[in-house]
């Protein structure tokens, strides 16, 4: 019998978190980063965050938040379950700006979007938060990529 060795391959991603007063959050995942994942993790956690605060109070949170950044050659894996804990206690994740992605979402509080950066497929795409709340996902738009 043949010995076989498996790979799992991640697709890889990143949240950004705009900030009015200081740099931009960066917050990088390995697994599932693709619409149906991340992504509509990511709208989940954001009809959580929506229900119990304005786009206003959760810009003001996001501001206040202190976070250290990752040391070179270091990696930190972030999961888009943890946005709303993330958010609201400033768990101990540290910014890693990583480049290596396929997808980026960036949370724009001040302005109620989530931007959806198809960087592997050169597409974006701009979602407005009351669409979050009403229960858009973003999964729907993988028929709109672009191979």
């Amino acid at each position: 019998m043949q010995n076989l060795i498996t790979f799992q391959m991640g697709t890889r991603s990143r949240i950004v978190i705009r900030r009015s007063n200081k740099s931009h959050i960066h917050l990088w995942m390995h697994w599932d980063g693709y619409l149906s994942g991340q992504g509509d993790r990511i709208c989940s956690q954001l009809r959580l965050l929506l229900q119990n605060y304005s786009t206003i109070s959760l810009q003001t949170k996001v501001d206040a938040l202190e976070i250290a950044d990752v040391e070179e050659d270091e990696c930190q894996n972030f999961s888009a379950e943890y946005l709303e804990d993330f958010i609201e206690n400033r768990t101990d994740y540290k910014n890693d700006p990583c480049d290596d992605i396929e997808f980026e979402y960036t949370i724009d509080f001040s302005k109620g979007l989530l931007i959806v950066d198809a960087c592997g497929h050169n597409q974006k795409f701009v979602v407005l938060m009351p669409s979050i709340q009403d229960g858009f996902d973003v999964s729907s738009l993988e028929e709109y990529l672009e191979d």
